[in-house]
């Protein structure tokens, strides 16, 4: 018997190409720190998916470290999905 996930991100959410990451970066919205940015492209309606990046770099220079990061801020967005509301 195969096991649902009771946490994660909806398939709908995930970036599955660079031209989905391409259309992303350049539509959507920017929020940036020193150290990470966090590209946001909302749905214009209720149903439409919210989609996000993270991107880590500067004085994280372990692979490891960034990940780390990458995943403590997506369960962090997770558990917070109205943040963006649609249109933001």
């Amino acid at each position: 018997m195969k096991r649902r996930k009771k946490f994660g991100f909806p398939r709908s959410i995930l970036l599955k190409s660079r031209i989905e990451i391409g259309e992303l970066k350049k539509k959507g919205q920017l929020y940036a720190t020193e150290n990470v940015k966090l590209f946001v492209l909302s749905g214009e309606s209720r149903q439409d998916k919210r989609k996000f990046a993270v991107q880590v770099y500067g004085k994280f220079r372990s692979a490891v470290k960034r990940n780390r990061v990458k995943r403590i801020i997506r369960e962090h967005l997770r558990h917070r999905k109205g943040i963006f509301p649609p249109g933001s």
